[in-house]
């Protein structure tokens, strides 16, 4: 019976197992590097987010209160 592993000598099957290690160093480094450039980027559209909110509620302030107008109206 033919035994696939004992085509290769010990030496061929280390290179070829560090070469699945490596492969798969790269493959969780660019995993890495992807999940933090979509945090980066999550973050700033949160901080932009939460900008703009703060300016619309600075103007909504300093806008005339109606609806506090008509409730102190009925009491």
């Amino acid at each position: 019976m033919f035994n696939p592993l004992s085509a290769f000598d010990s030496a061929e099957a280390h290179s070829v197992a560090e070469a699945f290690e490596l492969q798969q160093i790269a493959r969780n480094f660019r995993k890495e590097v992807d999940h933090r450039e979509a945090f980066a980027a999550y973050c700033q559209w949160y901080y932009q987010t939460a900008a703009e909110n703060q300016k619309a509620s600075a103007s909504m302030q300093k806008e005339p209160d109606l609806f506090g107008w008509f409730w102190r109206r009925r009491h």
